[in-house]
This record gives structure tokens, sequence and C-alpha cells, in this order.
């Protein structure tokens, strides 16, 4: 489905004024549009994308990188993405009048609107200015700029030199200059206007007067329709300007059938949603970036293109047009801007894109007093696309200028539209018709002028003639090609390119062909072999030549000369078995200087290189099933025919390990160990233990059946089990890790309580505890408790020195858990006796 709005801007007036301006801007001061702008950048243009919006809407989302900030919070370097309503997407589009377009590699100076979700360029048009480069300086060149300046005088756009204008731009910013004309250049905008994608380049023919897409017009398929209304316009009277406009349009030399179908409050779509219903929607208020329009009127649905008379267009299929919540002056004005709008709906331009539009309702300025009446163009556009009207014939496709070289031929063409057209080709500069040449046909052929020559051709029907450009033969003198220096034997190896060459002289551009072959046969042309100096890769010795043709004749043929291309050797490595039981696979490998593949192949036999050796298969990797020792052997061939036999490898059916009794899950209290064991039967086993689920092997424990492991915390363990046939594992174990139970020390046998002993003897006490882990032992001298005088070792016994006077002992027991205090040992020595001396 292809989606187009056509928009026409109107700007409301007093009603003074005479005339209401179609498509035209009340264009405001620089100075205005600098304060407006929310950024004004210099940027270049680099992708752009063309989607649905969310609310169907076609828009073309710009991306530009920033070169210079003039106002804004950007950066340079940064991105800054544009969306501009309209654009391609696949077999739909959309084109609003005035909305910018971005071109990639072209630099812009932009002012920017971030009024709505989407940033846009600020009052569409208004706000683009393209850099270009005249030669001499950099200019900013705004386009599509129609319409009155601040004094609702004719506004002429004229280019800005851009380091000038950029530098008002700051100048204003910072309020150091007011307004100023310093850097206008007095040149007229359209002298750098770009050619534009909706732009017809067509000479004649219905395209004249139709908007286009990419070379499609939009064309009704009949050009009937009924249009429903919605609403009503202030002050005057909408439905009478309805009537007045599908009268005049209807009444044309044309097949345009246009009715009111009456009121219909549901048809709402207008501009932004297909909604199926062509409609005239009065006192709608638009939205940005239409806010400033009076009315817009266009084609909201088509599809297409197909053709008709040789001519392609777009189907319409639905159209709106849709007036402003504004106060039209009168119902003059009314009327003439309904009629411009429903002309806009039949897919008719601007006017003024036209030749010979003079006074027209479709002109850029739509006079009021002409009440909506049409004009000679508007109804010459209607009798021509819709009607039985003559169609001058139209060029699509000019002759274009070429180049030749004495003695060689060329030929030129056009492409016209039109019914029953004819052509007359003429020597020299249109419209110089002193020297017809040629006949009736669009192609010129056979062109060898002895000297640069113009000519031009005439399209001719019913209607007129239209003329073609002129399109210039150059001749140039022109030089065969002749050999300075010959091709020369080269020697190579298979696969490998010998690098050949030739020296020329002669008129280019050159064009060469290499051969196999003698000179002069061209029978075995090589592929890709098609330059001075080519490289050339045969599969064996040959002899080549070249043939060199130039841009006049004869070619220059070389002499032949010969590629030597020998064959290089194979080296086959030794070939190896893996497997176990009757399962297993051959491997080799192989290398060679040449190249394509090489190719393997597998024999079964204890002689290598045997003619007679049964074949087993082919690859460099190829399974076996084997029964019993069986000897094979590899035959290597390169891609030039050169073999090699590998040396034998021999395969024995084996049995991997059997585990007979796996190892068993253990539960210990920390700090004690525990030994896991596996049991298995077989030849050459080998075992290793590692720490963690199999098949994980990054801690490896130790080799062998058993292994004592003492885990502090809960740990897994496994054991790998391998000999020549490959590897089994055991079952992971867990060997969970306790804490110990802790007791506190109790004493079971208390010391001696009392004794009497003689001076000068000792005694020796004695305390039985029991507790977990060690107990430790300190004896004191004094009361139980009184722990100011220890004595004594870390034991259970305590052996007192020689005593003279009587005394008192205790001992306390402690370990990680608690202690335990003694009873106090009483030792009794009677008065009389002799002192010892205390220790």
């Amino acid at each position: 489905m292809q989606t187009i709005r056509v928009v026409s801007l109107f700007l409301a007036v007093v009603s003074s004024f005479l005339s209401l301006h179609a498509a035209t801007f009340i264009v405001p001061s620089d100075e205005s549009l600098i304060a407006a702008a929310d950024d004004i950048v210099v940027g270049t243009a680099v992708t752009s994308l063309v989607e649905r919006n969310d609310r169907g809407a076609i828009v073309t989302r710009y991306t530009l990188r920033i070169e210079e900030v003039l106002k804004g919070d950007r950066a340079a370097g940064s991105y800054l993405v544009l969306t501009e309503r309209g654009g391609h997407l696949g077999d739909s589009a959309k084109y609003i009048p005035g909305t910018p377009q971005y071109v990639a590699g072209q630099r812009y100076l932009v002012f920017t609107d971030a009024s709505t979700d989407d940033i846009t360029t600020l009052v569409m048009a208004l706000g683009q200015f393209r850099i270009v480069d005249d030669g001499q300086r950099r200019l900013a060149v705004r386009s599509e700029v129609f319409g009155f300046d601040q004094n609702l005088e004719p506004h002429r756009e004229l280019v800005r030199d851009a380091s000038a204008f950029a530098t008002h731009i700051r100048g204003v910013l910072s309020r150091s200059v007011g307004p100023s004309t310093a850097y206008f250049v007095d040149e007229p905008a359209d002298r750098f206007e770009a050619a534009s994608h909706w732009t017809p380049q067509v000479d004649a023919g219905r395209g004249i007067y139709l908007l286009s897409d990419g070379g499609s017009f939009y064309r009704w398929s009949p050009p009937t329709a009924t249009m429903v209304r919605n609403g009503s316009q202030p002050g005057v009277d909408g439905p009478a300007s309805v009537t007045k406009a599908f009268q005049q349009w209807n009444s044309t030399d044309s097949n345009i059938d246009y009715d009111d179908g009456g009121v219909d409050n549901s048809a709402t779509g207008g501009l932004d949603v297909d909604d199926g219903k062509n409609a005239v929607l009065f006192n709608t208020a638009l939205q940005p970036p239409f806010s400033s329009a009076a009315a817009i009127g266009g084609i909201t649905d088509s599809t297409g293109p197909s053709t008709f008379e040789g001519e392609s267009f777009w189907k319409i299929k639905e159209v709106d047009v849709v007036v402003n919540n504004i106060t039209i002056s009168s119902q003059n004005c009314l009327n003439s801007v309904m009629t411009h709008e429903v002309g806009h709906t039949l897919g008719f331009k601007h006017a003024a894109e036209s030749p010979n539009h003079a006074d027209a309702i479709m002109n850029w300025q739509v006079q009021c007093g002409w009440n909506g009446v049409l004009k000679q163009y508007d109804k010459d556009a209607a009798a021509v696309v819709y009607g039985n009207g003559c169609s001058l014939p139209g060029i699509t496709t000019h002759p274009q200028t070429k180049t030749i070289f004495a003695g060689a031929t060329t030929s030129l063409s056009v492409t016209a539209t039109g019914t029953a057209v004819t052509y007359q080709w003429y020597i020299g500069t249109a419209p110089d018709t002193s020297t017809p040449t040629g006949t009736n046909s669009s192609t010129l052929s056979n062109l060898s002028p002895s000297s640069t020559t113009s000519y031009w051709v005439r399209v001719t029907n019913a209607c007129g003639s239209v003329n073609s450009n002129t399109a210039t033969v150059t001749v140039q003198a022109c030089n065969p090609p002749s050999i300075t220096a010959q091709p020369q034997p080269k020697s190579t190896t298979y696969g490998t390119a010998a690098n050949m060459s030739v020296e020329v002289t002669g008129t280019g551009p050159l064009t060469y062909q290499w051969y196999v072959g003698n000179t002069g046969d061209t029978s075995d042309p090589i592929a890709g072999a098609r330059s001075a100096t080519p490289s050339i890769a045969l599969v064996a010795t040959a002899r080549v030549w070249v043939r060199i043709n130039g841009q006049c004749s004869p070619p220059a043929d070389s002499q032949a000369v010969t590629i030597t291309v020998t064959c290089p050797d194979v080296v086959v490595g030794t070939p190896t078995a893996t497997g176990f039981g009757a399962n297993w696979t051959l491997n080799v490998t192989a290398s060679t200087t040449s190249t394509g593949p090489l190719k393997y192949e597998w024999f079964r036999g204890s002689n290598p290189g045997s003619s007679v050796a049964p074949k087993v298969g082919e690859g460099q990797s190829l399974p076996v099933v084997v029964t019993g020792v069986t000897q094979f052997w590899a035959k290597v061939t390169n891609a030039c025919g050169v073999s090699k036999a590998s040396d034998l490898v021999v395969v024995a059916p084996c049995q991997l390990p059997v585990i007979t009794t796996q190892p068993a899950d253990r539960t210990i209290v920390k700090n004690t160990s525990t030994q896991l064991a596996v049991v298995a039967t077989g030849d050459g086993v080998t075992i290793q233990w590692y720490q963690g689920i199999a098949p994980d092997k990054t801690i490896l424990l130790g080799s062998g059946a058993s292994i004592d492991v003492a885990p502090l915390t809960s740990t897994s363990y496994w054991a790998s089990l391998t000999n020549t046939c490959g590897e089994i594992s055991t079952r992971t174990v867990l060997v969970s890790v306790s804490e110990p139970t802790c007791n506190a020390p109790a004493i079971t046998t208390q010391p001696t309580p009392a004794q009497e002993v003689k001076g000068g003897s000792t005694v020796t006490l004695t305390v039985v505890a029991e507790g977990t882990a060690t107990l430790h032992y300190q004896w004191y001298e004094g009361l139980s408790g009184d722990a100011t005088s220890p004595v004594g070792t870390d034991s259970a016994t305590f052996t007192t020195p020689v005593l003279g006077l009587s005394a008192s002992y205790w001992v306390k027991i402690t370990n990680g858990c608690g202690e335990a205090s003694s009873a106090t040992a009483q030792i009794t020595v009677p008065k009389g006796r002799r002192r010892s001396t205390r220790h």
C-alpha cells in the first residue's frame, strides 16, 4: 500500500488581503529562528531509516554526526536523530511538501524543534540549510521556501555565507550583535537547488501535472470518489465550498466524478490514519508541523504502481482534505482553497512546478477573487490526465554524450512517452534542423563520425513535438596495441600460480585474454586471466599466450611460452589407532607443498604400498571393527597424483578394567582420617584418586588401590582406572566430617587431704581426672582457689620441696571445654623440728 499526503500551507489573513498563498510561509527573521531553536548544529547526514510511528504514519529518521554546536547542550562527535514526516517504505510512501530531507554525506546547518517526543527540523524547511561550496567559499542554502517576509512583502530567499552566518548566530546568542544582513550573498537559492527524490524528471506528458514518487505519478483509475464531510468552519459555508470545488473539477473535459456524500461524523482519520473514507474535515486542530497551516489536502492511501498508455502511475485509493481550526477571511477565499486542495486529491501538483502555469487554481498563489473557479491551466491538466485531451510527447531519457576513437562506432538513443510518436534526428545543436539524419527510430545506430559531431532528436505526435538535449560524440585518435615486452617461460609447483606479464603500448583502455595453446589458438581461454600481469595456476605443464585488444584494430598476439608445472612429494606421518574392544579409529596425518585436497585411503595387510591389499575405507580418520590382531596402513595422494604409503599400525582388541568393589562412603570425626579403596580386575590397570565429583580431575591426590584422606569438612572423592584399552571411573564417594564431643575435666580421685610428716621430708601428691582431649594440670601452694603461688609442672603428680613447716597445696585441671579445682591437701610438720629452706 502506498501512502502519501500532499500538503498546501495556508496562513490566515485579514479580509483586506485579496489572496491566500498555497504552500506559503510567512518567513521569520533569522534572529527569530535563532531564538526559537532548541539546538543549532552543523553536521553531516550519516544514515536514514524509514518506518511507521505509533500512529501508523510513515516517518523518516535521519541520523546526523554533529561537527559543531552553535546552540544547545549537544557535543561535537555525538549524533542527532531528526524525525520528519514522509518517506518511502516498501510499496508505501508519504510526501509532504516543505518537509526537509537529509542526504547521506551532505553537510547541513540545522535548527531543531524538541517540543514533541520526536526531534524535528524547526518550521519544516525553514530550519534546514545545506552547506555547499561554489568554488570560492562555503554557502548555507535553504530550499523550498515560498511566501512573505515579516512585512508581508514577497519573500526572496537569498544564500548565506556559511562562516559569516555561524558568526552571526553566536553573536545573537551572546547578545553582542543585533539584526544584520552582512552575511547574505546576493544569489537566489534556486541556483544551488539539489535534485529531489520526489521531483519527476520529465519534459511532457501527464507527468508534468502530477505528483510523483520514484518516477511514478499519482492518478485515479477511474477518477471517481464520494467524499463525506465532518464538522463545520466558523464564519463560512463549508459544504458550499465542497460543492463548488466538485462542480469545477467535474465540469472539465475529463472523467472526473466527485460526489458529496453528506455528513459522516465517524470520518476522523484525516491525514494520519487510513480509515477507508474519502473525507473533508472542517475546523480540525492540526498538529505540528502543520499547526500554522489553514488547510491540507492530498492522497492518504494509494497502491501500485501500474501502467497506463506507456506511463507508470500509483493508483489513488483514499483522499482527504483537512481545514484547520482558524478563521478564513471570506467565502470566496474558502472556495478557492477547497478547489485547490481537491485538486491535490486528484494528484495534481502545484502549477509553479510545471511549464505554462500562468494563472491557475493549482498555482502557489491562489486568488480569493477567483472564487474557486478553475483557470485554463487547471482545465488542461484535467483533460490531459483524466480525459481525451491531447498529450504532448515526453522525454524521460535524453541522448547521452559519448567519446569514441577514430574508426569506432557508437549509437545514441532517446526514451519518450506519448501515443503515436515519431522521431527525427539532426546533426548540430538543438533546435537547429538544417541537417537531418537517421530514420524514424528512438535509436541512431552505427555512428562513426570522422570528427567530433553533435546530434539531437525531435519527438513528435499529433499534439506537437518536444526537442531532446544535444549529445556530442567526441572522436579521438587511436593507436592499435603493440607488444613491447613478450611473456617469458615460468616454472612452478602444482597449485602455485605462475606470475605472467606482458608490456603493451596503444590507445586504451586495453583488454587482455590469456589462452592455453599455441599463438592464435583461442579454443581454451584461461578463466580470470584478463590483465597484463595475471597469476595463472595450471594443473599440468602447458604453453600459454595472450591477445590484447585496443580501441582500434588489429589486436596484438604474444608469443606462446611454457609454464612448467612440477608435482611435489607427499610426507606421511605414522598412523595411530585408538579404541577398545572391537571398535577402533585409525588416524594419519600428511602434508604436501601443493594446493588442493589430499586423498586418504586405508588398506588391511602387512605390506604397505601393496597393490593387492584390500581397501577398507577412505578419510583421514576411519572407524574400523576388529575381531583379532589386525594390521592397517594408509595411502595418501595429493591433488596432482603423487602418492605415499604410511607405516603399519597394529590393532589388538583388549578389555577395560572391571571394578569388583566400589569405594564406600565414610563418616569420620574432625581431625581423624579414613581409608578409601577400590578393587578391580584387568591387565595393566593404573588407579588415580581425585578430590571432587567424577569426572573432575582438577585435584589429583595420589595413585594406588587405596588412599588415606583426612578432610576437615565433608568432601567428595573418586578414582580413575585406566589401561591400554581406555578408562573407567568409580562412583563418587562422600566422606562426611563431624565435630568431636567435648567434656570438661572431672576429678575422680582427690589428692590426700591431710598428712603429717617429719621436718626435712618431701610429699608426693596425686590427682586422678577424666575429660575430653588433653588435660592440663597446674599445682598451687595455698588453699584451693588461691592461685597466687603456682608450683609444680603440667602433671597429675606433684612432689613438694623439702618441708620444714606445715604447708597446703591444690591443683587446677583444664582442657578446651572447661576446668576443675581439687580440694586442699594439708601437710602438717610438728613444731620443734628442723626447718627446711622453701624453694
